[in-house]
């Protein structure tokens, strides 16, 4: 669809070609999301979590501080820290989907 096409053309925005040490490949992450998500919007915002978390089931702030200064934020440290903060709704130290999808939308929803 259109929407899935734009999400395609603007990831490059969002994700570096690497990210921890690993290629990134954002439209196979988004189709294997889309087999199991039946909204778009929800499939875009799995396969986002699933590239920044990795292998976890949480995001870590130093990974929302990597993404952060992949985009060239002067300030990736204390900007990453401050929107950790905001999005660790259980001050539980790391953000799980549901967190991430409340809070860090400004990564996955263009």
């Amino acid at each position: 669809s259109r929407s899935l096409l734009q999400v395609n053309r603007t990831v490059a925005d969002v994700f570096p070609n690497t990210f921890k040490g690993k290629p990134i490949n954002f439209a196979q992450e988004l189709q294997k999301c889309l087999k199991t998500c039946e909204d778009e919007r929800v499939a875009v915002a799995t396969a986002a979590f699933h590239i920044i978390a990795g292998d976890n089931d949480t995001i870590e702030l130093d990974e929302v501080e990597e993404l952060l200064s992949g985009w060239g934020l002067p300030d990736a440290a204390a900007v990453a820290g401050q929107g950790f903060n905001d999005a660790d709704e259980n001050n539980d130290n790391v953000i799980d989907f549901h967190e991430f999808q409340r809070n860090l939308w400004v990564v996955w929803e263009r």
